[in-house]
């Protein structure tokens, strides 16, 4: 495929967001673009971008601290915007160069009972304080379980709420609540440290967008026991984990 290479790799992914029902999309070096549509990968061979093709689209799209991050870890989450839409970004090396996958965020804030959410979970809603944990399989809907949780809060109550995300998906207005929403790298170092921070900042409510090692749950059970609602997600395949 011929095209000016500033805008090749948008101009793709903006096509097959809209042509195709697909969760995510698999942008490779020197390999066919590939979806995963209802459930299954599908590859397209005419759709091949190069790996000079993919570093011009990270430096138009990720910040200087995302692109010093990657260059050091190899890898990276981030949120990026393409044709006004935001897509979750996961840019990784492999053995034949740089590769991304994105999964498209939805804008509108998900309202809780629209998502047909177990009552067990539009009441807990309505906690003071305590740690609250969802956990799943990626994919399994946590992000937007949380987001619709803090939608349900604002819509409800006077208070403040602080999140800790990495990266954030979903944006939040003040309603009733205000609404502080920080990012890993952008605005904090950690999880650890931001949850740290955000206990000196008045808060009522305490988003964790994944609690990953012992230092953020140990800072979350503290957060929970001085009076705090604590939300936070956690990577699991299963009951045992």
């Amino acid at each position: 495929m011929t095209e000016n290479k500033d805008i090749l790799i948008d101009h793709l992914i903006e096509q097959y967001s809209k042509n195709y029902q697909l969760s995510d999309l698999h942008i490779r070096a020197n390999q066919p673009l590939a979806i995963r549509e209802h459930g299954e990968i599908v590859t397209f061979p005419d759709d091949t971008v190069s790996g000079e093709d993919i570093k011009i689209f990270l430096k138009k799209h990720i910040d200087s601290f995302h692109a010093e991050k990657f260059e050091k870890e190899k890898q990276i989450d981030t949120a990026i915007v393409v044709e006004g839409i935001r897509y979750r970004a996961n840019i990784y090396e492999t053995l034949n160069g740089d590769s991304i996958v994105l999964r498209k965020i939805e804008t509108i804030v998900p309202i809780a009972e629209d998502l047909n959410l177990p009552p067990v979970i539009l009441s807990a809603c309505d906690y003071r304080n305590g740690l609250i944990l969802l956990t799943g399989p990626t994919g399994s809907g946590k992000s937007t379980t949380t987001a619709s949780m803090i939608n349900r809060i604002n819509l409800m109550r006077k208070e403040n709420i602080i999140t800790i995300e990495d990266p954030i998906e979903f944006i939040h207005a003040n309603q009733m609540c205000i609404i502080s929403q920080r990012e890993i790298g952008k605005h904090v170092t950690s999880f650890a440290n931001g949850l740290r921070g955000a206990l000196r900042e008045d808060p009522d409510i305490i988003l964790l967008g994944e609690m990953r090692d012992y230092e953020t749950v140990s800072a979350a059970l503290t957060a929970a026991e001085t009076g705090h609602l604590v939300i936070g997600t956690l990577h699991t395949n299963g009951a045992p984990n």
